[in-house]
């Protein structure tokens, strides 16, 4: 049984996201498929958290150290979309803050 400690829900862009293991998968709904693997943390991936416009994904893995910021690509009917990437990594002790504000 594959266990997902996070999970994440863009309703614009109709996108899951689910963290586990060190990879986030992300589905999207509007084609029923899975769209992107993001890998890039080495460790179990515990929070994640789309931004509020959905161009941009957070991702922490405490056993890291790391909070990874995903650029999102777009998506025409669910059909096309860029890549997405890592665009930065913040390597923290452990989270102080009880929340992540992502740019637009």
């Amino acid at each position: 049984m594959i266990r997902f400690p996070s999970i994440t829900f863009d309703q614009a862009a109709q996108r899951l996201a689910t963290g586990t293991n060190s990879k986030i998968f992300v589905y999207d709904l509007t084609s029923a498929t899975r769209w992107h693997v993001l890998e890039g943390h080495k460790s179990n991936v515990i929070a994640i958290a789309f931004s509020e416009n959905g161009k941009s994904l957070a991702s922490y893995s405490p056993d890291d150290g790391e909070v990874k910021l995903w650029k999102m690509g777009s998506t025409i009917f669910g059909i096309l979309g860029g890549n997405p990437h890592c665009y930065k990594t913040i390597n923290v002790s452990k989270l102080d803050s009880k929340y992540l504000t992502l740019p637009y």
